[in-house]
């Protein structure tokens, strides 16, 4: 028995494979490679979100303008100011 953990010793004080500090390089590396996409896909998908609410903000806005207006000539006019607001 006492010569199989002397021997187990050895094998274990034997196993310097040599990659000592390299795990935190490896993460750092898959992190920024999962990371950047990710960022990305966020970015993309607030421009997105961005643009849709500004669209329906200003079909909301040119409703108003167009409903509140005293004349079909003014809501023409009205409309159009309002959306580019």
């Amino acid at each position: 028995m006492t010569a199989m953990l002397r021997r187990l010793r050895l094998l274990v004080a034997r196993d310097d494979s040599g990659d000592g500090g390299t795990a935190i390089i490896e993460f750092v590396f898959v992190a920024v490679i999962v990371m950047v996409p990710l960022v990305y896909l966020l970015v993309a998908v607030a421009v997105v979100q961005r643009s849709q609410l500004a669209v329906t903000q200003a079909a909301r806005e040119a409703g108003r303008a167009f409903a509140t207006s005293d004349t079909a000539r003014d809501a023409d006019l009205r409309a159009p100011a309002a959306v580019r607001l």
